[in-house]
């Protein structure tokens, strides 16, 4: 048996519109009189659509009923690819995006070609952007949803264009619809910069998937007539949405059985992204490279081990947050001397799980293992200052260098930044006033017999108050020995007091004679503390010496010899010199 009417396959027609063709051409009603005159026993008036987009019936029967080779009708099925997947125009598309059973349609599409566009089968395509219309999806005469087993469908679609209800396209709806056009057609688009390499099945995926997931989160918007133009924000905003999404499943968990981890949070999510199936999607593998960027610098509900295999190595390992064991790791360092960290708050936990756990940003471990490594104990920078430990505590209590850490009832251990003591240094070299001579450059110890202790020099060779060297050792850069303070030589004339060489020039005579005066208490002495030495230094009083010059004279203070007769001398009393007096 030969059908009356047969019709030839348009291009890119599978085998669902061609029996709808075929039926309408032949006089019947819809497909349910065809199917069985293919000898296919329907339990009910409803046409198994799905069979028919996959070729499950005789379709030899069918090729000789129309008289075309088996080879042409088979090239017009879906084929079946594992358990979620079908081929089709050489890409595997996502069976659960599409909608078998029902029919959306654009009225003015189907009245220039007279065949129903598969591309409108999938279930996130909602208008026609060559027509600027929504796809009829509803029988305006009953209420009732389109479907294949819809009677007269070629005769009543003209009709029904006039009853359609006007709704607004959006912006979003229309570029998202029109994005999908271009790829069915192997047109370039760049709506979408970030699926500019992802052709129509993979973009599917994405959109899938994350209308999917986003539902998940906010059911409340299913409700809308388009859900999933969700989609259209996430890729205008990627990966920011996305990771927004993800961040609401880390503080909404997926799982409510368990605490902290990956599964915890993301179970259905990770097992999709992660399924062989999507494994060789590209659109999948846009998805889990974001997924993965997250988890490397946002996740902070749980901790990762060697379980986790679905996630790249390097990826667990530079994760944005450790507990508290890989942060020791990090740090190298043993436990006792994170709680002092801890304690001291030289780190913060980031927050804190459900199980307890604390979790630290790497960031912040990263930055304090580099600011350790440039830490010394108090006799690394003792040693490095070449000073004493005992000086380089006065200048920590002084104020002069600030530690990091300095021990304490709970701590005993000393962490001082080099960046501080090269900033010690560096104030020191600038504030240098004079050139090193050989009169200066051995004078640091005298400030110690002046009463002048080291924290106190080192304030004011800092203040400005006491001159210094600088002398710049190659192999030591940052010893405190470059650095050379120097007490000035000149005194200032002290007008109660005489030096002895001041003494010898006012009384006109040596000193051994000046001694010999002071000895036999002719004038009054003191010893005192100069500039010149360390060591104190006998004075003369100047009063006692003006009254030794009043009361006597020495030999050749005299004019008159006749009217002075000597008191003291070597042949009165065994003085060392005459002293005379008026008669």
């Amino acid at each position: 048996m030969k059908l009356l009417n047969r019709l030839y396959l348009k291009p890119n027609e599978l085998l669902p519109s061609y029996l709808h063709r075929l039926a309408n051409g032949n006089g019947y009603r819809n497909i349910q009189t065809l199917m069985k005159l293919l000898g296919e026993e329907l339990v009910n008036t409803r046409v198994p659509s799905k069979r028919l987009f996959f070729g499950d019936f005789d379709t030899e029967k069918l090729a000789s009923l129309v008289n075309q080779p088996h080879q042409q009708i088979e090239s017009r099925q879906l084929i079946k690819h594992g358990a979620t997947r079908f081929s089709y125009m050489e890409q595997n598309f996502l069976a659960k995006a599409f909608d078998f059973t029902y029919l959306k349609v654009c009225p003015h599409c189907y009245s220039e070609v007279s065949t129903f566009n598969f591309l409108n089968s999938l279930k996130m395509k909602s208008c026609c952007t060559k027509h600027r219309c929504s796809l009829l999806s509803i029988n305006p005469d009953n209420g009732k949803k389109l479907s294949w087993s819809t009677h007269h469908l070629k005769t009543e679609l003209p009709e029904w264009v006039k009853d359609i209800p006007a709704r607004e396209i959006t912006e979003q709806e229309f570029l998202l619809n029109q994005h999908i056009e271009h790829l069915w057609e192997q047109q370039p688009s760049s709506i979408y910069p970030v699926l500019n390499n992802l052709n129509l099945s993979e973009l599917i995926d994405v959109c899938s998937f994350l209308s999917h997931f986003h539902l998940r989160a906010f059911p409340t918007h299913q409700d809308s007539d388009t859900p999933f133009l969700i989609a259209h924000d996430y890729l205008c905003d990627w990966p920011n949405k996305f990771y927004e999404l993800l961040d609401y499943f880390q503080k909404h968990p997926m799982r409510m059985k368990g605490l902290t981890g990956i599964r915890n949070c993301y179970r259905d999510l990770y097992d999709d992204l992660c399924s062989i199936e999507n494994s060789q999607s590209d659109g999948y593998r846009l998805l889990k490279k974001a997924f993965d960027q997250f988890i490397q610098s946002h996740f902070s509900n749980g901790n990762f081990n060697s379980k986790i295999t679905l996630i790249d190595s390097d990826i667990l390992s530079s994760r944005a947050f450790v507990n508290q064991t890989q942060a020791m790791a990090v740090l190298d360092i043993p436990v006792s001397k994170f709680k002092v960290l801890l304690r001291e708050s030289f780190l913060k936990p980031k927050t804190v799980l459900k199980n307890g756990d604390a979790m630290y940003a790497r960031t912040d471990i990263n930055t304090l293992k580099t600011r350790l490594e440039r830490c010394l104990s108090l006799e690394g920078a003792a040693k490095l200052l070449d000073l004493s430990q005992y000086r380089l505590r006065l200048l920590i209590n002084g104020g002069i260098i600030k530690p990091l850490l300095k021990p304490t009832k709970a701590n005993r251990d000393w962490l001082i930044e080099k960046e501080e003591l090269e900033s010690f240094v560096k104030r020191l070299v600038s504030c240098a006033q004079l050139k090193v001579t050989k009169s200066n450059k051995h004078q640091v110890k005298q400030f110690q017999f002046f009463g002048v202790d080291f924290l106190e020099l080192v304030k004011q060779m800092l203040g400005g108050q006491i001159a210094y060297t600088y002398n710049p050792l190659k192999r030591s850069p940052m010893a405190f020995k470059q650095f050379i303070p120097v007490r000035s030589m000149r005194e200032q004339p002290d007008p109660e007091w005489l030096s002895p060489a001041e003494a010898c020039t006012f009384l006109e005579v040596n000193k051994n004679v000046v001694y010999e005066l002071l000895k036999k208490d002719f004038i009054k002495g003191k010893k005192k503390s100069v500039k010149r030495t360390a060591r104190p230094v006998l004075h003369i009083h100047k009063s006692s010496a003006i009254e030794f010059k009043n009361a006597y004279q020495l030999r050749h203070q005299i004019h008159e010899p006749e009217r002075y007769t000597v008191v003291h001398g070597k042949s009165v009393d065994g003085f060392m010199i005459n002293l005379y007096q008026r008669i």
